[in-house]
């Protein structure tokens, strides 16, 4: 982006507020209020050490035609507005600045520049979710001042509270070695489902899925082999990922000793444990249940599966509301090749909070909208951005939570020195060209040398505002976790011989393919080799470390 310095800047929402400043706009209305005084940019409020705290009577700000358009939120001019200017020597790190608490419509924007001649670098407007309101992150650049623009609508309550915060540190979440609530020791912690706020559930051996609750102390056991599995007349045998939705229940896919061995799709509700799918089961496609891939879910809790039928039919279903539906499947028309059936559907689909599905079947990345239609994201042998032409891909497309809806997927090249490559369909890809190329083979990678590769085993996850998180390795088997950011701007978030977290110990060798990203807030989970021990590691890129959960 043109005249953005070389930094990070995007939006999140943040998993807790450890320290730093915070400032309340309240809105009284006494006869012949005075306009603020930090009204205009020209006039805004300096803030040159943390904590800052003010508060002032917003009632009478006024709109001035010479503030910015808030472009990355969508908005124009036309909102009452205060103004900010965060100039605090020697800041480094991250900051968070939300509006929690505001009325309705309040969105904070930043800027670079000077008056008159500002770059928007952040924006975020209200959710009407939780947590509520707008929230920004930034990572100043020292001597650099930042203008913070508060607005809200005319047509509103004008009172705003805003705070601004440093990040969370490092933290470990579970490590191979820590007592685990089945009994002995975990020998291995994997695949990571972060849900709401300081809320993870996580795979073990002994083999158990486990969760780690918010506000609680300790590691909680969801499932463990060898125990009654419900629904099935058997007993657990071993574990798929699990997924965790905003309010705490959990959906894997498990495998049963049931006399003879099968598997099945299961959500754990916060109490009970009951079956969503099982081996024989009738489905509205007319035929039974015969195999599953491992789930996906929205924070809402709508679930995603990929099954096989006894009628060799492979399909894409949802469960939401105890509902079970068809979303697609091998008996309709491929979208890339008309006149052709959809074949090799195995993926593991993903789904938005407004119900779109995105899934892999063989040479296509589909997509089903909310209201059914089935469209296609990328086909096979079609003109790929930045060179070369698609030949397959990867078996874990991503979809953002929250409209404008970007999609993230893995593919392997033809016709190009780039053999496989991250793709993103986001309104920052340069030109308005969609899927563009956020990563390749034998490009330039953060942290020094090449992408060696970014193969079909890759997980990319969204956060929040649209940023993509993902594992590469690069030239020199370097071992890292990258992040894509919303504003195209690609940084490094850990790498092999950077320090590990206390109570694992050492410097990172090396990560699991499937980063998850913290969906409020921008830490990432990955389970991390390190050189002291292995375990599954809560990153916030630049700042310190501590022990959340630590060997005993």
């Amino acid at each position: 982006m043109p005249g953005v310095p070389p930094a990070s800047w995007t939006a999140v929402r943040p998993l807790q507020v450890l320290l730093g400043l915070s400032l309340a706009v309240a809105v009284c209305h006494p006869a012949g209020a005075q306009a603020p005084p930090n009204d205009a940019c020209g006039n805004a409020e300096v803030i040159r050490a943390l904590p800052f705290t003010t508060t002032l009577d917003a009632s009478a700000a006024t709109v001035d035609a010479t503030d910015p358009a808030q472009a990355l939120c969508g908005l124009g001019v036309g909102q009452r507005s205060v103004w900010y200017s965060l100039d605090v020597p020697n800041l480094s790190g991250s900051v968070l600045i939300d509006a929690y608490g505001s009325d309705a419509g309040a969105v904070v924007s930043v800027f670079t520049g000077t008056c008159g001649a500002l770059t928007e670098v952040a924006c975020d407007g209200p959710s009407g979710g939780s947590p509520p309101g707008p929230v920004v992150r930034i990572d100043p650049i020292p001597g650099q001042p930042l203008l913070i623009l508060v607005t809200t609508p005319l047509s509103a309550a004008s009172a705003v509270a805003v705070d601004v915060a440093r990040a969370a540190p490092l933290q470990l979440v579970a490590a191979a070695g820590d007592p685990s609530p089945t009994g002995g020791t975990f020998a291995t912690v994997s695949g990571a489902a972060p849900g709401g706020p300081n809320e993870i559930a996580f795979e073990g051996t002994t083999e158990g899925l486990f969760l780690l609750p918010a506000g609680l102390p300790g590691v909680s056991t969801l499932v463990a082999s060898g125990g009654a599995a419900p629904g099935t007349g058997g007993s657990w045998r071993s574990f798929g990922p699990p997924k965790l939705s905003e309010a705490g229940d959990v959906v894997f896919r498990a495998t049963v000793d049931a006399g003879a061995e099968e598997e099945g799709v299961f959500r754990w509700d916060g109490a009970n444990v009951a079956p969503l799918a099982l081996p024989g089961m009738p489905t509205p496609l007319g035929s039974q249940f015969r195999a599953f891939g491992d789930p996906g879910r929205n924070f809402a809790g709508d679930v995603v599966f990929v099954a096989s039928l006894e009628n060799g039919v492979r399909a894409v279903f949802r469960w939401s509301a105890g509902q079970l539906t068809a979303v697609a499947s091998t008996l309709q028309a491929n979208p890339c090749a008309p006149g052709t059936l959809m074949f090799g559907l195995d993926s593991v689909p993903a789904i938005s909070g407004t119900g779109t599905v995105v899934f892999r079947a063989d040479g296509i990345v589909a997509i089903v909208q909310a209201g059914g239609a089935l469209g296609a994201v990328a086909c096979a042998t079609t003109a790929a951005a930045g060179g070369g032409s698609f030949v397959r891909f990867g078996a874990h497309p991503a979809i953002t939570e929250t409209p404008p809806e970007r999609i993230a997927f893995q593919a392997d090249l033809a016709g190009t020195a780039a053999r496989d490559a991250l793709f993103v369909v986001s309104p920052q890809c340069p030109g308005g060209v969609m899927p563009c190329r956020i990563a390749a083979e034998s490009e330039a990678a953060l942290g020094g040398g090449t992408f060696r590769r970014l193969g079909r085993a890759i997980t990319p996850v969204f956060d929040e505002l649209g940023d993509v998180t993902f594992y590469a390795r690069t030239s020199g088997s370097i071992h890292t976790i990258m992040r894509w950011e919303a504003f195209g701007a690609l940084a490094l978030v850990a790498a092999r011989g950077q320090p590990c977290p206390l109570g694992v110990g050492g410097t990172y060798r090396r990560f699991e393919n499937a980063p998850a990203a913290i969906y409020y807030g921008f830490d990432v989970i990955a389970g991390a080799y390190c050189t002291g021990g292995t375990g599954l590691v809560d990153i916030v890129p630049g700042a310190g470390t501590t022990a959340l959960l630590s060997r005993e």
